[in-house]
């Protein structure tokens, strides 16, 4: 449990819990705004076909010079999203773990791929948040990873 540790490592673990939360939230949030409605990431990645993003890929070809398919945003958010969800859990759980950082870090990279790659992923408001967050939590990843080494290796 995340009450069993202290120190430095419990403020990492905190922030890492924090935000792989605001990451998994963030991919259900409105990212795209177009013809007076908006798309979020997974809304898209997940239902296509529906009436609200019919015009999302039009809109987006419009937008960018390169042609939008659905495969060059499906991966890495994906990943993004089942790393936050399962970071979150296993932080709360087992925060003792020498392997704790792991999830968060394989969220954090794919976050800072998937933001970085498709050009329409640029075309949103949110895409600075979504980054940012990606960068946070590498850092925070990282700082929980110096003390899961460095606790284990004081045992």
């Amino acid at each position: 449990m995340i009450n069993q540790i202290n120190g430095k490592k419990r403020i990492f673990a905190i922030a890492c819990i924090v935000l792989c939360a605001c990451a998994f939230i963030l991919q259900f949030l409105p990212f795209w705004s177009h013809n007076g409605e908006t798309s979020s990431i997974n809304g898209y990645i997940w239902l296509p076909f529906t009436d609200e993003h019919k015009d999302l890929g039009n809109w987006i070809n419009s937008q960018t010079a390169t042609p939008f398919k659905i495969d060059d945003i499906l991966l890495f958010p994906s990943i993004s999203m089942v790393a936050s969800a399962a970071s979150v859990i296993l932080l709360i759980i087992n925060a003792k773990s020498k392997r704790a950082f792991v999830l968060p870090l394989i969220c954090a990279l794919a976050g800072i791929c998937a933001y970085n790659k498709p050009a329409s992923l640029f075309l949103s408001n949110l895409w600075p948040v979504h980054m940012a967050i990606s960068v946070l939590l590498l850092v925070a990843s990282i700082g929980l990873a110096v003390f899961c080494f460095k606790k284990s290796e004081n045992a």
